[in-house]
């Protein structure tokens, strides 16, 4: 999984970066004058545009081609708001729990992720430069936001949404597609072995263990 990976790389530069700075490793006083030596600006961006990139690939492409196999169109999700309502409409028609699931999304955080990749392809965004707080005994680096967050925590709350929705949108789509009597259930954190934690497991729709519906969750990816 390429942006679990990338993400990672995020937390662990900006980590060691702010680190070394707070101990003075990485900073030369002269006179009143600071300088930092370590510049992870060019590598800090890089990543976070790599994030962007295959984060909305994951969503956009990938699930939506998915997606369509399994006989459900998401593609109006990434769509400009008018087109977004009216595919909402009508797949609460035939599907309301999925509806809700993707309208919850959009407006938690897929559109957010959308509009930060639109804004680095298109508008010419690129992160901030890391900056310094040289007010107190310590220099202090500063952490660059991405749409208004700090850029790992952005990162960790994107890549963990994103997981949960290819998870979540995977398994009810196929559910959907399962013949009677067979259907899917969630078998509870606790009860999954260490060895092979799986979430889900087949069931009969009447007489069976209950039967999983999606629904939209805060719960993080390791802990649904």
């Amino acid at each position: 999984f390429t942006v679990r990976t990338t993400a990672r790389e995020i937390s662990e530069l900006w980590a060691g970066h702010a680190r070394k700075v707070a101990a003075g490793e990485v900073v030369r006083r002269q006179g009143v004058a600071i300088h930092i030596v370590e510049n992870i600006d060019k590598e800090l961006r890089k990543q976070v545009e790599h994030f962007l990139n295959g984060t909305a690939r994951v969503i956009k492409e990938g699930m939506q081609g998915l997606t369509t196999q399994l006989d459900v169109d998401i593609g109006f999700m990434f769509k400009q708001q008018p087109a977004f309502e009216r595919g909402i409409a009508a797949l609460k028609a035939t599907d309301p729990l999925l509806a809700d699931y993707l309208e919850k999304s959009r407006q938690m955080w897929s559109e957010r992720l959308i509009k930060s990749r639109i804004d680095l392809e298109h508008n010419n965004w690129s992160l901030p430069r890391v900056t310094y707080d040289t007010s107190g005994a310590n220099v202090v680096a500063v952490e660059p936001l991405v749409a208004g967050q700090l850029v790992t925590e952005f990162v960790q709350a994107m890549l963990d949404r994103v997981c949960c929705f290819v998870e979540d949108v995977t398994a009810h789509c196929i559910q959907q597609k399962m013949a009677a009597p067979i259907t899917i259930t969630e078998i509870p954190l606790a009860e999954r072995r260490s060895e092979a934690p799986e979430r889900f497991q087949l069931t009969l729709a009447v007489g069976g263990k209950p039967r999983w519906n999606i629904f939209y969750h805060f719960s993080s990816f390791e802990e649904t």
